[in-house]
């Protein structure tokens, strides 16, 4: 005989608040494994957008650096260069990682159907920006040929409201005659397409839009392969609530009587913390 009971545990003491029904629980077992696939699925997106999220910020702390120097000097240009490039570097492989995993996933583990979502999706984020077709292509560039980044540009000019009497913007750029003169690989129209570009053009925008892009894709992946992983999310919270003690471990218990002086105790414990970060995900995707 099985029993199914939502309890929690707390000073070692396992505690029963009511029993679950057979259907309740084939829900809450959906509902578990459906989350942990999702948490698993979002490591990829989680790690570029930790390392989309650390350029910026170097390049805002450089920023700081650089607008109250008086003499920069080519050393500490040279160091700064090299550090945004291997952030960017970091950075483009986590796209790449992204998509290639996803795809083996999709592949591996749905149908046609959601084979054929997937690349649709990504072929239209390629045909329909440059920063992605431009930056999917840059990792091979850079595996090939070296460091991405041309030029690092400064721009000071005199402001009386600022504390060193200037305004400093700083942007990184690539240089666009070294791109297409290092790398022979680049396909026929992007090709064109950089040869259209500024001598100098920024990278910041680039990699803006492509994490909205990634972003994108992120967000359609799991509206199709997760499409209850909201409502699953909020059973998980309700769920928890159901027990008035923060301090307890929320459980799930499955009791199984195998004979009369043997029987079998299992619990899974309600992923509460995994459960509002998927809320969180969803709503911060869909802004």
């Amino acid at each position: 005989m099985k029993t199914s009971v939502l309890g929690y545990i707390k000073n070692k003491e396992i505690i029963g608040v009511r029993s679950l029904t057979q259907d309740e629980y084939s829900i809450f077992e959906k509902a578990y494994s459906e989350i942990r696939k999702y948490m698993q699925s979002g490591e990829l997106f989680t790690v570029a957008l930790l390392n989309y999220d650390d350029f910026f910020q170097a390049l805002d702390e450089y920023l700081d650096v650089f607008k109250e120097a008086q003499d920069i000097g080519k050393h500490n240009l040279d160091r700064a260069v090299l550090d945004l490039n291997r952030k960017i570097l970091n950075y483009l492989c986590s796209i790449r990682t992204f998509l290639d995993h996803n795809e083996t996933d999709v592949n591996r583990s749905y149908g046609k159907e959601e084979v054929k979502y997937f690349k649709k999706i990504c072929a239209d984020h390629y045909d329909n920006s440059f920063a992605y077709r431009f930056l999917y292509k840059l990792r091979n560039y850079s595996q090939h040929c070296g460091m991405p980044v041309g030029n690092l540009v400064i721009d000071a000019e005199k402001d009386n409201k600022s504390k060193s009497g200037k305004k400093v913007t700083i942007s990184l750029v690539f240089d666009r005659d070294q791109l297409l003169s290092r790398y022979d690989e680049w396909k026929a129209s992007l090709k064109k397409e950089i040869s259209e570009m500024p001598a100098y053009f920024e990278i910041a925008p680039l990699l803006e839009e492509m994490m909205l892009r990634l972003g994108d894709i992120y967000l359609s992946l799991v509206e199709k392969l997760f499409p209850g992983i909201e409502l699953e999310a909020e059973l998980m919270l309700k769920l928890a609530n159901e027990v008035n003690d923060v301090e307890a471990e929320v459980v799930v218990f499955e009791y199984v009587e195998e004979t009369e002086n043997k029987a079998q105790l299992t619990y899974k414990e309600i992923p509460l913390q995994q459960a509002s970060w998927v809320l969180e995900d969803l709503k911060q995707l869909k802004v």
